[in-house]
């Protein structure tokens, strides 16, 4: 069962947040995180398990998504969807979804 968490942060900003699906193994897990636009569409960015996810510990259920500055830069403040879903074939399921508010820096 998926879970709803959101989340925010400063638009060009380096992110590094923790996921945790509770009572899980991902050990092998193919995973990603995708931004789109509240409207839906095209992605705004993706990150997968090597390029901005890690599998912190895996058997725990644990794993760590860096978002880089560059991801947002160039993105407009205001309230995006995303989701952390498994993408392995015959099992892809949503795991985490939600909000996210990007802000101006103070």
């Amino acid at each position: 069962m998926a879970v709803e968490a959101n989340i925010s942060w400063f638009i060009g900003e380096d992110l590094t947040f923790t996921d945790t699906i509770t009572g899980v193994n991902i050990t092998g897990w193919a995973i990603s995180f995708k931004l789109e636009p509240l409207a839906g569409g095209t992605d705004l960015f993706t990150k997968t398990v090597g390029n901005g996810i890690t599998l912190t510990t895996p058997v725990s259920g644990i794993m760590t998504i860096a978002i880089a500055a560059a991801n947002t830069s160039s993105l407009e403040p205001g309230r995006y969807r995303y989701e952390i879903a498994r993408t392995d074939a015959g099992a892809a399921t949503v795991l985490t979804y939600g909000y996210v508010t990007l802000k101006y820096r103070p």
